[in-house]
């Protein structure tokens, strides 16, 4: 598994920082991949809408289901969010597809197809 920023695109690096950012304003004790997907839904610029919008995915409907999901995650006060089993999954899951597809750095499409089956709202 790869948790070498250096190994990653800025946006993915972007998305990471947002996740773990939006995890903590939530006082959600981990970073889930739907905090990571809800971050790379905020990027504007990248690849990520242009994808989700060819195969047929609402954005907004795909943000009102991360939201009502987060919403459901446990709360717990004073303590920084740390990064759950399942975002550490698909980093590696992630990773693997970066080296499938021979690129040198993790890109948040590669997050994407990793994400693709472990967030449920999707």
């Amino acid at each position: 598994m790869t948790l070498d920023p250096n190994k990653w695109t800025l946006k993915t690096q972007d998305a990471f920082n947002a996740a773990v950012a939006d995890a903590k304003g939530r006082s959600n004790p981990e970073v889930a991949p739907e905090h990571l997907l809800v971050a790379m839904l905020g990027q504007a610029d990248s690849l990520v809408l242009p994808v989700l919008s060819k195969v047929g995915v609402q954005r907004t409907a795909l943000q009102s289901k991360l939201a009502d999901a987060i919403g459901k995650f446990p709360k717990a006060f004073g303590g920084d969010a740390a990064v759950s089993r399942a975002v550490r999954d698909a980093l590696t899951r992630a990773d693997g597809e970066r080296n499938a597809m021979g690129d040198s750095y993790l890109s948040t499409e590669h997050l994407l197809l990793a994400l693709h089956s472990l967030v449920s709202v999707a």
